[in-house]
């Protein structure tokens, strides 16, 4: 199975923090999978993507408009542990694109937004 990651770095020796973009994982699905409704998601992030246990996910077209917007639940100790797998099930219509992204998100209190995006397919290319 093909892991699409943006992997963890080393933590520094005093206890720092990876970058936000280098804490997230989705197992499924893969790059420029074909997908179709509803999108099964599976993955594992850092605990700063949770909030209340769940991970912010959305589907975008080419051009970037959400499709669809949902929520991925942590399937563990998300709080204590560094990294915790979630899983998701998003409905969606499929937009007149071709392609598209899966995107993982975290928005601070600031407005600060970081995302993992995998690229998707939603039919074969004409």
């Amino acid at each position: 199975m093909a892991v699409l990651a943006v992997a963890l770095t080393t933590f520094v020796a005093c206890g720092g923090v990876p970058p936000l973009q280098k804490q997230a994982i989705f197992s499924s699905p893969e790059p420029n999978e074909l997908v179709t409704s509803p999108l099964k998601v599976e993955g594992t992030a850092y605990k700063a993507f949770y909030y209340e246990g769940e991970v912010d996910l959305l589907i975008e077209d080419a051009n970037g408009n959400e499709i669809a917007g949902w929520y991925g639940s942590a399937k563990g100790d998300w709080f204590n542990q560094d990294m915790t797998p979630f899983t998701a099930s998003i409905v969606f219509t499929p937009p007149e694109t071709a392609e598209g992204a899966l995107v993982i998100y975290r928005e601070t209190e600031a407005g600060v937004r970081t995302e993992l995006r995998v690229p998707i397919r939603f039919r074969e290319a004409e």
